[in-house]
């Protein structure tokens, strides 16, 4: 017959236990990553769209709808939301109307500013609070 203090000594079974220990950790951090490399790689390539909406600017500045449609062509994704506008800045960043002129007495820059926003749904629902539930991507170049 075993004794009480031959079966209490016995470590056997460690290796079973640590690993019942470990792997829900494990799996939570590798749940993780995953979401937090899928946010990242959205987030490159919203940014690569806006990027080729405008290069597209620059070449035609006055065609917004274009902008918009390569943005989201670019994105692969055609319902989504973005914004291409012109916009007049001073040097010292004042935003005001392209007829006026800045408090320096020089005209202003017309600046095209390019925006998107596509929606994220993470695959494990904790990494709403660190990621969000949407990734923004904006860019402006010079106009004139």
């Amino acid at each position: 017959m075993i004794a009480l203090r031959d079966i209490l000594c016995r470590r056997d079974g460690n290796i079973a236990v640590e690993v019942a220990l470990a792997t829900p950790v494990l799996l939570i951090a590798l749940a993780g990553t995953f979401d937090y490399g899928r946010a990242v790689l959205t987030d490159m390539r919203l940014k690569a769209a806006v990027r080729a909406g405008l290069e597209y600017a620059q070449i035609n500045p006055d065609d917004a709808a274009n902008i918009v449609a390569v943005v989201r062509t670019a994105a692969g994704d055609a319902t989504l939301p973005v914004t291409s506008a012109q916009v007049c800045q001073c040097a010292d960043g004042t935003t005001l109307e392209c007829t006026s002129t800045c408090s320096s007495g020089l005209a202003p820059g017309a600046y095209i500013v390019v925006s998107a926003q596509q929606s994220f749904t993470p695959v494990f629902s904790a990494m709403t609070r660190l990621v969000g539930d949407s990734v923004r991507a904006q860019g402006s170049i010079r106009a004139k």
